[in-house]
């Protein structure tokens, strides 16, 4: 898990470890490219109205955009492979969901079961900056949720971000 000071160090890792230039990643965002230049030297914050834009082409936590993207910004730490987010230095171990359902069912709606229709864009986006999955991603996800039951939850925030 790595800190973040400002918005621009998290737009650089995020570039580097999906391995995609700025200009693919301003094409993207459909932004010029000298816009992504300026965001990740810090010379100018992303504008509100384009944070939720970022949030659904890069699928980072909104929340992690906001710390960061601020006129004084609240240094967070995220790590890329768990998609985890905190102010402080969390460890590396995954939630058990399955506690989260048990004992948070009666406090949110924000914990449900995997639903293929609604979820499966959203997975197919993220698969399309981590390509290790060669089988179709509809039949894998269904496979696992079938083999691992305790799995098969999603968690979101009260904005329905996951």
């Amino acid at each position: 898990m790595r800190k973040y000071n400002d918005i621009g160090e998290l737009l650089v890792d995020f570039r580097k470890i999906n391995s995609i230039s700025q200009s693919d990643f301003a094409a993207l965002l459909d932004v010029d490219v000298r816009t992504i230049q300026r965001w990740e030297n810090g010379s100018t914050l992303i504008k509100p109205e384009k944070e939720e834009d970022i949030v659904k082409a890069t699928l980072l936590p909104y929340q992690l955009i906001r710390n960061l993207n601020a006129t004084v910004p609240i240094p967070t730490c995220y790590d890329f492979s768990l998609r985890k987010y905190g102010l402080n230095k969390l460890n590396s171990e995954l939630p058990n969901a399955s506690w989260f359902k048990s004992h948070l069912e009666m406090a949110t709606q924000r914990i449900r079961t995997l639903d293929h229709e609604t979820d499966i864009d959203y997975l197919e986006r993220y698969m399309q900056f981590h390509k290790r999955i060669s089988r179709n991603l509809s039949e894998v996800i269904k496979e696992s949720a079938r083999r691992l039951p305790d799995m098969n939850l999603i968690i979101t925030d009260t904005s329905g971000y996951y």
